[in-house]
């Protein structure tokens, strides 16, 4: 049972969610490089962003489909620590263009619907 996580230039990584909220977020910031104290969150299609950051002691995978990808979130705080603002640390790739055919990678649509993700995430 694991969980990708989506970060960087593309990179991914496989976590298990059967353990608490507050350990898997730890891994995952261990593992991605992510500074100790930073706030982070997981987004997916479905559901948006998942506040995990609330969910504490609770068994991650209450609020996590097994296989299914997320993509890592920073999260900027205010001082009552509500979320101001969330930062995707995916940072999107040009989709790969077959050269013979001149046939984007990506499915019609998908360009247009992350687009429309990536300017929630930092508006």
């Amino acid at each position: 049972m694991f969980v990708i996580v989506k970060f960087g230039k593309n990179e991914t990584r496989l976590f298990n969610p059967d353990c608490c909220v507050n350990n898997l977020l730890h891994c995952i910031k261990e593992k991605c490089n992510i500074h100790p104290q930073d706030t982070l969150d997981l987004f997916c299609e479905e559901m948006g962003a998942l506040d995990l950051y609330t969910k504490g002691s609770c068994r991650a995978l209450d609020f996590l489909k097994p296989r299914q990808s997320y993509v890592l979130l920073k999260m900027k705080m205010d001082s009552s620590g509500s979320p101001i603002s969330y930062t995707s640390l995916l940072q999107e790739q040009c989709p790969t263009v077959d050269i013979d055919l001149n046939i984007p990678y990506r499915p019609a649509g998908t360009q247009k619907r992350w687009d429309e993700i990536k300017n929630a995430l930092t508006a």
